[in-house]
């Protein structure tokens, strides 16, 4: 059965390497906390340092980044390919809010704080540290917010 994946990569970064983004999940039955079964198949292949070989299907995407203001929002899943379009920005301002539960959690941490230093509007809630969540950093944060979508 196939799982699918959202691409973490820049094709105009890296244009022969492509990156995905998995987290090593558990779920719990009884007593028991199992490992997700393709989640942590990669977590020992990268442990043991070996390279497996997979068969990846990749669907052409037809997204293209806009030139002026572009509002991500990763509420707590799908960040990923808010990496790949940080890697793609050229001029136009981006505004990107995550949200995650820990701080352990912020993935792809220095990748954004990167961006943040090169300008674009980081935005991070965590959830069971502050009890925010990403609905309440754009509330906080909603007149400049309206403001951008005005302007399409």
């Amino acid at each position: 059965m196939p799982r699918y994946y959202t691409v973490s990569s820049s094709s105009k970064i890296s244009p022969t390497k492509l990156s995905i983004c998995i987290s090593l999940t558990f779920d719990k039955v009884g007593d028991l906390s199992l490992p997700g079964l393709t989640s942590q198949f990669f977590q020992e292949m990268y442990a043991s340092g070996s390279k497996p070989f997979v068969h990846i299907f990749l669907k052409p995407s037809i997204f293209v980044l806009k030139k002026e203001s572009t509002i991500m929002i990763g509420p707590g899943t799908g960040v990923a390919p808010f990496i790949g379009f940080l890697g793609d920005r050229t001029d136009q301002t981006m505004h990107l809010y995550f949200g995650c539960k820990r701080e352990g959690d912020f993935i792809y941490r220095d990748a954004m704080t990167a961006a943040a230093a090169s300008g674009v509007d980081l935005n991070v809630a965590y959830s069971q540290k502050d009890k925010k969540y990403v609905q309440d950093l754009i509330r906080e944060n909603k007149q400049k917010t309206m403001d951008l979508v005005e302007k399409g």
